[in-house]
């Protein structure tokens, strides 16, 4: 598993919920979440990415303690992830990423904010009807932001020619 995003029922992430899950790259927490405790992404070595929304006011020690690699922590200016991150005792493994009036990335179906084969995934599954675990679609269509980011052949809606578009894309950075 590369990338998560949580259902949008959570209301809060439980201490060590992600240990050792090497292969995890990025996560997206839902808006609800108010607490993430301590050491639940310790491990996580490929970790690259997580956006905390505005809901978060408590964040655990050591959320991100023996990683291998630098993360960027997309959140709210004057939230309580933006404090965290700048109050990190190793603060030059984290940075901070504003996201207020965030357009959304070309081809991020996840919003991760990168662009890869999980936005693929996600676009496909979202095609072939697959739902999140709180019964919502994978992608908000509704959202005109989302639904711009992602029809990238300009018609309207989400097709397997966008999801096409975008692995021919992907391939093209590769």
């Amino acid at each position: 598993m590369k990338s998560i995003t949580l259902p949008k029922t959570l209301t809060y992430i439980k201490g060590c919920a992600f240990w050792g899950c090497t292969s995890l790259e990025s996560v997206v927490i839902p808006d609800g979440v108010s607490t993430i405790e301590e050491y639940a992404f310790t491990e996580c070595y490929n970790l690259k990415s997580v956006t905390i929304p505005k809901s978060v006011t408590s964040i655990g020690d050591r959320l991100f303690f023996l990683l291998n690699s630098d993360i960027t922590i997309y959140g709210y200016e004057g939230s309580y992830a933006q404090s965290y991150v700048n109050s990190y005792t190793d603060s030059n493994k984290l940075k901070f990423v504003a996201i207020d009036g965030k357009k959304v990335l070309k081809g991020d179906a996840n919003g991760d904010g990168v662009v890869n084969v999980s936005d693929v995934t996600s676009m496909q599954l979202h095609i072939a009807g697959s739902k999140n675990d709180d019964g919502m679609p994978i992608i908000d269509e509704s959202d005109k932001a989302v639904l711009e980011a992602l029809d990238l052949n300009g018609d309207g809606k989400l097709t397997v020619s966008d999801v096409t578009e975008l692995q021919m894309y992907i391939a093209a950075q590769n």
